[in-house]
């Protein structure tokens, strides 16, 4: 069963951590390559239990072309 997806009007009323599904909606990419990123340090993510988060910020950084890895 699939979760239902909360879309968001602007940044500001997104959480501050990402879950790794809305960040590859966000993305346009596929979750378990959001995954391997996230293992290979490529996009910073924090693992808690099996899932995997990351910062709305840093994310934002990323669409907007502007993420380095020194961020």
């Amino acid at each position: 069963m699939r979760k239902k997806f909360t879309y968001y009007r602007d940044w500001e009323q997104m959480p501050l951590a990402l879950r790794s599904d809305e960040v590859a909606v966000l993305l346009s990419e596929n979750v378990q390559t959001i995954r391997k990123f996230a293992r290979e340090g490529t996009i910073p993510g924090a693992k808690i239990g099996k899932k995997w988060y990351f910062e709305r910020d840093t994310v934002k950084k990323i669409i907007e072309g502007s993420f380095t890895r020194e961020d």
